[in-house]
């Protein structure tokens, strides 16, 4: 009998422990899916979803994804040795798989598959200029396998490969587990190729045969990558020459473009030296969980002042003279405006002048502009850029730029718009003295809207 009770009591003190310890150490969490959450906001970093697939379906979201097929032109411009297919990518369980195998199609041994958000007739599916782009990835061991995340241009704006640019989120080279690398490519006619690019290692014990999130943060002047949200790799210097001396190709560009998205996983190829495959390793699979595609709240380089409409003047302290730019409340209607291919009426809002640009999708977001010439500007003087807008489609992007004759640009930034009015504030300064334009740009909308404009100043800064 004392035997029993005590293993009676035993057992009950073991349960008890066991269910303290599932509370304690095992609570009920909510597993963010991602599903349905377009247009969610991430509050600590302000980024909202704009685009996201999760691979929920049994198959390739056609509406989001198409498929590349063969061998392209020199095994895609880089001696790879797959032949894509559409069989070799999936969709199950969550997951999307690319598998490359050791088998004929065509004049190739191998077989593969490459995905992107522009389908063969050229249509977008999706594209973004600017923006936070992740993936969660897992991918496979093998000399000769060469995974990637990228992203290429929607138009060749600036020319032909490299010209107009590349974005390497990620790629890796399946001997070589403990690494992957970012790159961007850029250049111009002479130069061909030019690349910026680092190598990031892995922790010991993880490499990429684990799932690990690979991401950009991707700014107008600066392109920021990350591996399982540590930032690895910083860069903000790149150029390219137009083929067409008729297209301002000055700094951010190329880089300023609406690009789209792809993932594949080759075979062979440059990258890896032309580095034999494996086939002991084959079939090989690069699993990819989930791409999501995020819009910064606040896209300037400064704090953006997002009151609506009660306006709070800036304190006297802060700011020395008047506005440097003329007729930026619009009280003299249009009068120093120059409009190129957009409609302009005035408007009068709450008893302010103002305007109404009418902004139409183009090829080119330069296409469609608003212009004030002739702003003489010293060096090495702080200023700050400030107006008030609204759009008539909420959530949309529009850019300034602030360029000298050359075309070079002192300040190119995005703008969110939303349906009240917001007051944006960018500071900066000009390395020598020179005779400025303001443009505003319209031609990257995606359909037909309206940018309201009023109290746009220009002030020089007291020194701190």
């Amino acid at each position: 009998m004392k035997a029993k009770k005590y293993i009676f009591i035993t057992a009950f003190i073991f349960v008890i422990v066991l269910i303290v310890g599932i509370f304690k150490f095992y609570p009920i969490i909510e597993k963010d899916t991602g599903r349905n959450n377009s247009g969610q906001v991430n509050k600590n970093n302000e980024w909202k979803l704009i685009w996201n697939d999760e691979f929920d379906e049994d198959k390739l979201d056609l509406k989001k994804w198409d498929y590349d097929i063969g061998n392209g032109s020199n095994g895609w411009g880089n001696n790879e040795l797959e032949y894509y297919t559409k069989r070799n990518v999936s969709v199950a369980d969550g997951v999307l798989t690319i598998a490359a195998k050791n088998e004929q199609a065509g004049t190739q041994t191998y077989t593969s598959g490459r995905i992107r958000t522009k389908n063969v007739k050229g249509d977008v599916l999706f594209s973004t200029t600017y923006g936070k782009i992740e993936a969660r990835i897992k991918m496979p061991a093998g000399s000769g396998l060469w995974p990637a995340f990228w992203m290429l241009p929607v138009e060749n704006t600036y020319g032909t490969w490299p010209l107009s640019g590349e974005i390497d989120i990620m790629e890796a080279r399946g001997r070589l587990l403990e690494q992957i690398q970012g790159a961007i490519h850029y250049g111009n006619i002479n130069t061909n190729n030019t690349q910026s690019f680092k190598v990031y290692n892995f922790p010991s014990g993880r490499d990429i045969t684990d799932y690990h999130t690979y991401s950009i943060e991707w700014n107008s002047n600066r392109i920021d990558w990350y591996v399982d949200g540590r930032k690895y790799y910083s860069e903000n210097k790149w150029y390219t020459k137009s083929e067409d001396k008729a297209i301002d190709s000055s700094y951010p560009a190329p880089f300023n473009r609406p690009f789209y998205l792809l993932l594949n996983l080759a075979v062979g190829g440059n990258f890896d030296n032309g580095a034999a495959p494996d086939n002991a390793k084959l079939p090989a699979k690069m699993q990819v969980d989930y791409v999501r595609v995020y819009q910064k709240l606040n896209l300037n380089s400064e704090k953006v002042n997002n009151s609506n409409e009660t306006e709070k003047k800036s304190s006297a302290s802060s700011q020395k003279g008047t506005s440097i730019l003329k007729n930026g409340f619009f009280d003299e209607g249009k009068n120093g405006w120059k409009a190129y291919n957009t409609e302009v009426s005035e408007l009068k809002s709450d008893g302010k002048n103002g305007c109404k640009l009418k902004a139409k999708p183009s090829n080119q977001s330069w296409n469609s502009m608003f212009i004030r010439n002739s702003l003489d500007l010293k060096p090495d003087v702080n200023y700050e850029l400030s107006f008030r807008a609204k759009s008539s489609q909420d959530g949309q992007l529009f850019a300034i730029s602030l360029e000298d004759s050359q075309y070079k640009s002192k300040l190119n930034q995005q703008f969110l718009t939303g349906l009240n009015w917001k007051k944006y504030n960018f500071r900066f300064k000009v390395d020598k003295e020179s005779e400025l334009a303001l443009k505003f740009i319209l031609g990257a909308v995606e359909k037909e809207c309206s940018l309201y404009l009023r109290n746009v100043s220009i002030k020089q800064l007291k020194e701190e």
